[in-house]
C-alpha cells in the first residue's frame, strides 16, 4: 500500500514507460486493421510518436488532458441494424489503453471481472478458453444447453453502476484517474450531422459505452461480475463471451430454469437477452450430442471446426483485398499512391491468414482447413493472372511495374531539394 500512496494511479498512468507500452498494443491493432485510412494513420503517427509521447505525458502529468471528438462509424449488417462503431484519435487510443492498463494493475479490482465462465476482453483469456470449459461441463454429465446472446449490450451498459464498483475498489482516492476515466468514455461526435438518424445508434448519453473502445469489455465484465458468479452454481456452467453466452446442465428442466435465472438477472440490470422460445433465431435450446454452435465454431462430438459463417466471412475478407488490389491495376501510380501494389495486398492476406489461423487453431478439424486452404489458393491463383497481364501490358515501363508490385520509387519520394549554388 505504500507504494500504491507514492505513485497513484494518474500519476502511474503519465509514465512515458506505460504510455509507450499502450501505443505498442494501439500500433499493433492499427496496422492489423481492414482500414486502409486506419493503417496510414498509424504508420504516420509512428514517424512522430516520440514528441507525441512526450506531450501526452505532459498533458497527464499537468492534469490538462483532453479527448478529442471521435467519428462515428455505422458498419452496415445484414438483417439488422447498423454496428455503432467508435473511431477515436490516436492519441486518445493510447491513453485509453494506458487506463485499462492502469485498471487491470489494481489487485482489489480483479476479483470483481475475473469470474468463472467469463473469458471476453480478459488477459491471456479467449475463444479457445471459453470451449474448454463448455467441453468440461459435457464431461461432467451436462447434457442441454441454451445459447443466447445479449442484445445491443455495450449501447446499454449503465456507466454510472460500473464506476460506482471501480471507485469502491481502490484502496485510495484519485479523483483525476476517475475523472480521466469518465473522459475516455464520453462519446461526442464530430459527424452528427452526417450521421442522421444513424447518430441514435450511438451511446452519446449516460447510458451505454463505445464499441471501438478498448475499455467497453472490462466495463462489460465488470457489470455482469454478478451474473457470472450466480450463473455458475447449483450444477449449472454458464460460459460468457463479452455479450455471448450459453448456459449448460444435466436436462432439459434444469438448463431452462438456469435460462429463466439468468434472463432476470439480465433484466435487473437493464438488459435483454434473446429467448430460444420467442427468438428461436437468435437463441437455441437444445442437446449437447446434436451438436452446438458458438463464438463462430460448431461442435459436433468430436468434432470442432470453424462455422461456416466464419470460413464464409474469411473468404470474403481476402477476396475483398485481392479485388481492391486488381481494380487499381490499369492505374500504376494511383495504385502506389494508396498502397494496392502486389506486394500490400499479400502483406494484408497473410496478416488476415496468420491472424485468422492462430484464433481457431484449437480447432481439430483439420480436412476444414486443406478445403479452405484450397479455396484461398484458388482466389490467390486469379488475382496472379490478372497482375501478370497487367505487368505484360506495362511492357517495357519500369516505374509501372514496380509501381503494380508495390515496392518503392526513388522518384516518387516526397522530395525536399536543398537550392543549391551554381558556383
Amino acid at each position: 500500500m505504500h507504494r500504491m500512496r507514492n505513485a497513484p494511479y494518474s500519476k502511474e498512468l503519465a509514465r512515458q514507460t506505460n504510455l509507450w507500452r499502450a501505443w505498442r498494443v494501439v500500433q499493433a491493432n492499427g496496422l492489423g486493421s481492414k482500414s486502409i485510412r486506419t493503417r496510414d494513420d498509424v504508420r504516420a503517427f509512428a514517424s512522430i510518436v516520440d514528441a507525441r509521447i512526450r506531450s501526452i505525458a505532459s498533458n497527464l502529468s499537468h492534469h490538462r488532458y483532453s479527448f478529442q471528438q471521435a467519428t462515428g462509424v455505422p458498419i452496415a449488417r445484414a438483417g439488422k441494424r447498423a454496428r455503432p462503431i467508435v473511431s477515436y484519435d490516436l492519441n486518445d487510443r493510447i491513453v485509453q489503453r494506458a487506463l485499462l492498463d492502469r485498471l487491470l494493475a489494481i489487485n482489489t479490482l480483479t476479483p470483481l471481472y475475473m469470474n468463472p465462465g467469463s473469458f471476453g476482453g480478459l488477459p491471456k483469456l479467449g475463444v479457445r478458453h471459453a470451449w474448454e470449459s463448455v467441453f468440461r461441463a459435457i464431461e461432467n454429465g451436462a447434457t442441454h444447453y441454451v445459447r443466447s446472446d445479449i442484445q445491443d449490450f455495450f449501447t446499454h451498459i449503465p456507466k454510472n453502476t460500473v464506476f460506482a464498483k471501480i471507485a469502491s475498489a481502490l484502496p485510495i482516492d484519485d479523483d483525476y484517474f476517475l475523472e480521466l476515466l469518465d473522459m475516455a468514455l464520453k462519446v461526442e461526435l464530430s459527424n452528427l450531422a452526417e450521421l442522421g438518424k444513424n447518430s441514435e445508434l450511438f451511446p452519446l448519453h449516460e447510458i451505454g459505452v463505445a464499441q471501438g473502445c478498448c475499455l467497453s469489455p472490462l466495463f462489460g465484465n465488470l457489470l455482469l461480475s454478478d451474473f457470472d458468479r450466480e450463473m455458475n452454481a447449483d450444477n449449472v456452467v454458464c460460459v460468457r463471451y463479452i455479450d455471448d453466452f450459453i448456459v449448460l446442465a444435466h436436462g432439459h428442466r434444469q438448463v431452462k430454469k438456469a435460462t429463466d435465472k439468468a434472463l432476470s438477472i439480465l433484466e435487473a440490470l437493464g438488459l435483454t437477452a434473446y429467448s430460444p422460445a420467442t427468438s428461436p433465431d437468435k437463441a437455441q435450446l437444445g442437446l449437447v450430442k446434436n451438436g452446438i454452435t458458438l463464438l463462430g465454431c460448431d461442435f459436433n462430438p468430436g468434432i470442432l471446426s470453424p462455422a461456416k459463417k466464419t470460413r464464409t466471412r474469411l473468404l470474403t475478407s481476402i477476396k475483398e483485398v485481392l479485388d481492391t488490389s486488381e481494380s487499381y491495376m490499369d492505374r500504376p501510380r494511383t495504385s502506389a499512391k494508396f498502397r494496392k501494389g502486389l506486394l500490400d495486398a499479400f502483406s494484408q492476406v497473410d496478416h488476415i491468414l496468420e491472424g485468422w489461423g492462430n484464433q481457431y487453431a484449437f480447432c481439430n478439424n483439420l480436412d476444414i482447413m486443406r478445403r479452405l486452404d484450397a479455396e484461398l489458393d484458388i482466389l490467390i491463383g486469379n488475382y496472379l493472372r490478372k497482375y501478370r497481364q497487367a505487368i505484360f501490358q506495362a511492357g517495357s515501363d519500369y516505374a509501372s511495374r514496380r509501381r503494380l508490385l508495390g515496392m518503392h520509387l526513388l522518384v516518387d519520394s516526397k522530395h525536399l531539394a536543398l537550392p543549391v549554388p551554381s558556383c
